[in-house]
């Protein structure tokens, strides 16, 4: 572990520099990812819910 990143008078080298921005861009992406799979079957249920052909309102999902 890098003491480095939590401490006041530690500097980065640039391959921790590297690493950490690696991570926190990763991490981001691994979060939205999961958001969608599970934001997107409870926007669909919804879509269902309400309208009773949800084609019109995936159109962009359903072609793709």
């Amino acid at each position: 572990m890098n003491h480095a990143l939590f401490s006041r008078t530690g500097r980065l080298t640039r391959r921790d520099f590297a690493l950490t921005l690696g991570v926190i861009s990763g991490g981001v992406f691994f979060l939205m990812l999961a958001l969608c799979y599970l934001l997107f079957p409870l926007t669909a249920s919804a879509a269902v819910g309400f309208f009773r052909d949800s084609t019109e309102v995936f159109f962009t999902v359903y072609i793709a």
